[in-house]
């Protein structure tokens, strides 16, 4: 290989080393040095063209992106361009100022132009070191390949699918990886960008790798949530809103994160902080997650009798304070209409303020035709409302054997728990909860013998 060429290219891969050039870079160089073999240059359309295709069995990479092409052409004084209208012929600093609306023949310099098969494999074998599937793409197709497998529409994962991204891509979601899932649930990109522009914590620009959610709903200001927001901010330097020029630190005010009983509340990525101290800001950069005694008061535990008794990662305490029972009597010696009725005859109503009656509700669902779904909406978002928060950090099994009643007197066999995005614990407790439930044989095919299916998915929301 020509010695000035081997220092330029080598040049080039120190700056794709120290990711001071997009690897897409190299992947435009690489399909120039296969298109270019036959005569010793290619058509600038062609090599688009060419480029464009092949990029598609790239995932991650941002062909359209034409910076990368740009810097490749302009930074490394490798090509000649010469004009197909006109013959006139632009190498060096010329190449900045090309109109890429013309086509053009492009070769490489004539110094270099016997080192074409040489450039080929030098290209050919650092794309396969350098370039090929990004690490983090590689792990996106991992997750979409999981999802993509599930029973239901992919359409229906696609709040999961975009949680698991943003963790995967260091907490945003660049284009690519939004063209990407896009692609892959068959739906348009617009669709997929309506969702991570309503959702609070989807975010579509580089964030901090800590991100700081200071609430800022009634029970918190009351308690100084303005003094610990304005405090925080004035330490960082920053503005709510904004990230601190290291790219450690985001600070976020947001409406009301469930706890308010622990008022002021913040939130450092998904671990709480609450209560904070509005006069020591800086513990939420330092210190460690506040974890409150979990204490229920009240002269009668009925909803809340296990909360703070039993652990709450755990089957086996659970049906040692009677779990299960409820679920094994229906299952064993009811039908799912005398379920229903017990339910009736109960008088159990809603307790989200309606008072709706349950039996009633339930009647609604089963007297529609299959398939039948039943959703455990743990939303909770109102302002001053936490009592499902302590149900589901505290209790969670309890609420999915509910789950399971439900299901089994409307005879669904599928059902869903949505799980607001700021309550990180109660998403947790209720995945574990389902996976110990699987494996005791209590959800899936054929429980307990009797003949019933049943599958629940957890989802989480987003910041809505």
């Amino acid at each position: 290989m020509n010695p000035e060429l081997a220092t330029r290219l080598a040049r080039l891969e120190t700056d794709l080393r120290k990711s001071a050039l997009d690897r897409a870079a190299l992947f435009w160089l690489n399909v120039f040095a296969e298109q270019a073999s036959g005569n010793g240059y290619v058509r600038s359309d062609h090599w688009v063209e060419h480029g464009l295709a092949a990029a598609e069995d790239v995932p991650g990479l941002d062909a359209a992106n034409l910076s990368p092409r740009r810097d490749l052409i302009t930074r490394y004084d490798l090509f000649r361009f010469v004009r197909l209208k006109d013959d006139a012929a632009f190498t060096g600093d010329a190449l900045a100022d090309l109109d890429w609306q013309r086509k053009y023949r492009v070769s490489l310099l004539p110094e270099f132009a016997w080192d074409l098969s040489e450039l080929r494999i030098w290209a050919a074998e650092r794309w396969s070191e350098l370039g090929g599937v990004d690490p983090q793409f590689a792990a996106l197709e991992a997750v979409l390949e999981r999802y993509l497998a599930l029973a239901l529409p992919p359409r229906s994962y696609l709040l999961e699918i975009l949680h698991d991204a943003q963790a995967i891509f260091g907490g945003w979601l660049p284009r690519p990886v939004v063209e990407r899932v896009a692609a892959a649930l068959n739906i348009p990109q617009a669709e997929v960008y309506g969702v991570t522009e309503f959702y609070e914590m989807f975010n579509t620009e580089p964030v901090g790798r800590k991100i700081v959610r200071v609430c800022q709903d009634a029970s918190c200001g009351v308690a100084g949530a303005d003094a610990l927001l304005a405090g925080l901010c004035r330490h960082l330097n920053i503005r709510p809103g904004e990230t601190t020029a290291d790219g450690r630190t985001t600070v976020e005010a947001v409406r009301c994160l469930g706890l308010c009983d622990r008022a002021p509340a913040a939130l450092v990525n998904h671990a709480r902080y609450a209560p904070s101290d509005p006069a020591a800001p800086r513990m939420l950069l330092d210190g460690p997650p506040v974890i409150p005694k979990l204490r229920v008061g009240g002269l009668v535990k009925l909803a809340l009798s296990n909360v703070g008794v039993v652990d709450a990662t755990s089957l086996e305490e659970y049906r040692a304070q009677g779990g299960l029972a409820a679920m094994r009597k229906a299952l064993h010696s009811m039908t799912p209409g005398q379920a229903m009725q017990a339910v009736k005859d109960s008088k159990l109503v809603g307790r989200g303020g309606a008072a709706f009656p349950t039996g009633l509700k339930w009647q609604f669902a089963a007297d529609n035709p299959q398939p039948r779904f039943v959703i455990c909406n743990a939303d909770e978002s109102e302002p001053g409302a936490f009592k499902d928060r302590v149900l589901m950090d505290g209790d969670p099994f309890r609420v999915v054997e509910g789950l399971m009643l439900a299901c089994y007197a409307v005879e669904a066999e599928r059902a869903f728990i949505y799980v607001r995005g700021e309550h990180r614990r109660g998403y947790e407790r209720f995945s574990n909860a389902v996976q110990c439930l699987e494996q005791a044989g209590w959800l899936g095919d054929n429980i307990q013998g009797r003949g019933w299916r049943l599958h629940i998915e957890v989802r989480r929301g987003a910041g809505a």
